[in-house]
């Protein structure tokens, strides 16, 4: 858990002095090259009263600062990835997961770690029977000609940039988190399990609007 925790704490560091810098590139979208892959995720109850407290608090920074955001609940779907794998030249069905491990939705996950940079994102621990359906879909997507791609940590985009009017203005911004990320750090996020998503990444994630 503490190696988990250090690499929160790193993406954090890291992230937090490129969204104060402005040197990072805008999310324009979905790359085509991503489009097609094959992905499994946990949907997220971005109606839960604590979520729409949190993210309307950094909806209204980003307005407040001149900052644009492609913000999880109102232009795509707040969730966790489960596994993800990029498609071969001869993919063949796959089993339907989404149904198999359906008795997710009867689960809540907690988030207690805000880091805050280009990608705002909320992490917590890796819920206990993660890693062996990680393990498991990672298998079934490699034998359906899928290379499957490695992910360890259990995190949700809550917002990418999309645009900024002034260097001054994310430093603002993101000053603006921080006691955000103090909160989200004591007391935490439950976030209830709505649905879980079988399916290729662009059509599960909207254009930019």
């Amino acid at each position: 858990m503490e190696d988990l925790l250090n690499r929160y704490y790193a993406m954090h560091e890291g992230g937090f002095e490129k969204l104060r810098s402005g040197t990072f590139p805008l999310w324009t979208g979905v790359l085509a090259s991503d489009s097609p892959n094959l992905f499994l995720a946990a949907v997220l109850d971005a109606s839960a009263e604590t979520f729409l407290a949190f993210s309307s608090e950094i909806s209204a920074a980003a307005t407040d600062h001149g900052v644009g955001l492609y913000l999880a609940g109102r232009d795509f779907p707040l969730h966790v990835t489960i596994q993800q794998g990029r498609p071969g030249a001869e993919v063949q069905p796959l089993l339907d997961f989404s149904a198999r491990y359906s008795e997710l939705t009867e689960d809540e996950w907690e988030f207690r770690h805000f880091t805050i940079g280009p990608n705002l994102l909320l992490c917590g621990a890796v819920p206990p029977d993660l890693p062996l359906i990680r393990k498991e879909v990672s298998l079934a997507l490699t034998e359906a000609d899928y290379e499957s791609i490695p992910i360890d940590i259990c995190h949700a985009t809550v917002a990418r940039v999309t645009s900024f009017e002034t260097v001054t203005g994310l430093e603002d911004f993101a000053a603006a988190l921080l006691p955000l990320r103090q909160r989200v750090a004591e007391e935490g996020l439950m976030l209830p399990i709505e649905r879980l998503y079988q399916g290729e990444v662009g059509s599960f994630l909207s254009p930019l609007r």
